[in-house]
């Protein structure tokens, strides 16, 4: 089935199992110190009570929502986002920039679920920037019960991402989403996430051939009947097998029971995340998904469309001749071909400054707003040098203040430093904003 014919079941259903209800309603206060401890000291919340990830767990567990609390229609938020201590009023860029967090602590040691997979860890091989599901093998029942209890809170903030297209920049290869759309695990997609085990099956297949019976178990002897998981556990492949040398006659066993292993590694946690998703979506379609159709309706594009964005700018505002902006304003001109310059990392880093997101939405239909550049009339007031200021951005509204800086260069060394200093939503002097800085 054609994608586009997929995506109008898709939304058909999404459309018929959503509530109206009153979104934003739920006021869940999230305290960015606490998050922010967890990383500087290295720890990891196994408890699930410091992480925002955790926090925001919580804080719908205490608000008794069910699955029906995300299954908001299109545009809407679940909920309304107070960073504690933090001057934000959340008309919609703290919400965002929840979601943004979560999917960076999600990736990280802070929280006890997903590892950087083998390939990454090993600078070998393809997906070197994905992330895998970590080992519950071997836990205490309280820390797998809270595991799951967490794959199963992310499967529903997955969910959430489908219904209102507030993507998660999640980097999970294949073999982790395609268990949620019934798609078969296969050798392939372990070797892309974990070139050892090629190379291990190739050497055997190349024994097999150059080596005959005694030569072959000769030099098996050192190699056991265990399997390396992907965060680097080593476990038996059948009992004892930690003493059991591979020889001539058992190789065919030691292939099967690796594959088994490394290709269902993932199943449990896979289940968990479906659960939680099933709460939120119509399960049954996810069936006529392929395993990337599912991926980008959670995670969105990774490569940013600049003709895309184009498409949905709008330019706004006077500048200091006293003209309207547009298009062909100088400033303007370089925006783009600045943008066209970047990396598409950088360009991540520019939509997050202006939005509180890091990806776009997959076609215009997506964009519940237009992209605004506006003037920025603060930097050029009073006789001031536009090039001594930096851009400001308005996440709620997917808005940037743009100085008319002098030339390309100045206007990338001025993007670069407020997208890399200015990345906290901290500067609502509202009485919301300053009743959330007041709470600890």
């Amino acid at each position: 089935i054609f994608w586009g014919t997929k995506e109008q079941m898709w939304q058909a259903a999404l459309s018929k199992t959503s509530h109206k209800g009153n979104p934003g309603s739920t006021k869940c206060n999230i305290s960015v110190f606490k998050a922010a401890t967890v990383s500087e000291q290295k720890k990891t919340d196994w408890e699930g009570t410091e992480t925002m990830f955790a926090q925001l767990m919580r804080e719908i567990e205490r608000n008794r929502k069910s699955g029906q609390f995300y299954r908001i229609q299109p545009n809407n938020r679940a909920f309304t986002t107070i960073f504690k201590g933090c001057h934000s009023h959340d008309v919609g860029g703290p919400y965002r920039e929840l979601f943004f967090k979560i999917a960076l602590e999600v990736q990280s040691s802070s929280l006890p679920l997903f590892v950087q997979c083998p390939n990454a860890r090993e600078a070998a091989g393809k997906n070197r920037d994905m992330f895998v599901p970590k080992s519950m093998r071997g836990l205490y029942p309280k820390e797998k019960q809270m595991m799951i209890r967490m794959y199963e809170f992310l499967g529903q903030l997955m969910g959430l991402a489908i219904r209102t297209t507030e993507y998660m920049a999640l980097y999970l290869p294949a073999i982790v989403w395609k268990p949620m759309v019934s798609e078969e695990v296969s050798l392939k997609d372990v070797i892309d996430i974990d070139a050892w085990v090629g190379k291990m099956m190739t050497l055997m297949a190349e024994s097999t051939k150059q080596m005959d019976e005694k030569q072959f178990d000769t030099r098996m002897k050192p190699v056991k009947f265990e399997g390396c998981l992907a965060d680097g556990k080593i476990v038996e492949l059948i009992p004892g097998g930690r003493d059991i040398s591979i020889t001539w006659a058992t190789r065919g066993q030691y292939i099967e029971t690796l594959t088994r292993l490394r290709t269902q590694e993932f199943d449990e946690h896979g289940k968990a995340m479906l659960r939680g998703l099933a709460t939120v979506v119509p399960y049954q379609i996810l069936t006529l998904f392929k395993w990337s159709d599912l991926r980008d309706q959670v995670c969105g594009k990774v490569e940013i469309d600049l003709e895309l964005l184009k498409s949905k700018t709008t330019v706004k505002g006077q500048g200091r001749n006293g003209k309207w902006n547009n298009n062909s304003s100088p400033h303007i001109k370089y925006f783009w071909q600045m943008m066209e310059r970047m990396s598409n990392e950088e360009r991540s880093q520019v939509i997050f400054f202006a939005w509180g997101r890091t990806r776009l939405p997959p076609n215009k239909e997506g964009f519940k707003k237009n992209f605004e550049i506006m003037a920025c009339p603060q930097s050029w007031a009073g006789g001031k040098k536009p090039d001594n200021f930096l851009p400001i951005a308005h996440t709620c509204f997917f808005q940037l203040e743009l100085p008319e800086y002098s030339s390309v260069d100045i206007m990338y060394k001025r993007m670069i430093t407020a997208c890399t200093y200015c990345k906290e939503i901290d500067g609502d002097n509202d009485s919301t904003g300053r009743r959330a800085a007041a709470m600890s």
